[in-house]
């Protein structure tokens, strides 16, 4: 009579399970923490950029969509705003005194900042001064975050700054900087929703 012998795994595969298993392990939050540490050290140094995606907004049941160009130089920001089917083109230039809009009908607009020109514009406003760290991966200096979260390679995954919640998922590797491919912020207050889907970086020193 054959006696049964106790089954076991081949080599491979318990080898493939041990090394999935170490895989879904999570980095402590204080690693998270120390990897954050150096990915904002790192975001603060990037103070010229050019980006180029696309923009959805949601107020309400309304909806308005376009194709985003902005250009930071310092504290110094261009941002076209080109929306499809003839809806509008837009063109925000400004810095810390003054901003001017152009739009589609040959306006030229001023005034002290671009929350001011794009509500009475466009009906609604993000505050550049903070997308600009935001858009970025990074909290906006001046106002402690209410909330912020980490993903396994310290970059930002969730945020709470100025009202303002937002949500982060895929970066870019671009050059020493990993930039956020999607961005997704709400203001319940206002009942605004802003999606982001950033195509392109281009860090410029």
């Amino acid at each position: 009579m054959a006696m049964n012998r106790p089954y076991t795994l081949p080599l491979f595969l318990l080898l493939f399970l041990l090394t999935a298993c170490a895989s879904r392990q999570r980095i402590p939050e204080e690693g998270k923490a120390n990897l954050w540490k150096t990915q904002e050290a790192t975001l603060t140094q990037l103070k010229s950029w050019r980006m180029q995606g696309r923009i959805s907004v949601q107020i309400d049941r309304e909806a308005w969509s376009a194709t985003l160009h902005w250009r930071q130089e310092a504290d110094n920001y261009r941002i076209n705003l080109i929306a499809p089917l003839g809806q509008g083109a837009f063109e925000l230039i400004g810095g810390p005194d003054a901003v001017v809009m152009h739009t589609a009908d040959n306006r030229l607009l001023q005034a002290d900042s671009a929350e001011i020109l794009m509500e009475e514009n466009l009906g609604w406003y993000v505050p550049i001064n903070g997308l600009q760290y935001w858009i970025k991966g990074a909290p906006a200096p001046g106002s402690e975050p209410g909330k912020l979260s980490l993903d396994e390679h310290g970059n930002l995954s969730t945020l709470v700054q100025e009202g303002w919640s937002m949500e982060y998922s895929r970066y870019f590797e671009t050059g020493p900087y990993r930039l956020p491919q999607r961005l997704n912020l709400e203001n319940r207050k206002k009942k605004l929703r802003v999606r982001l889907v950033m195509r392109e970086w281009v860090p410029e020193q």
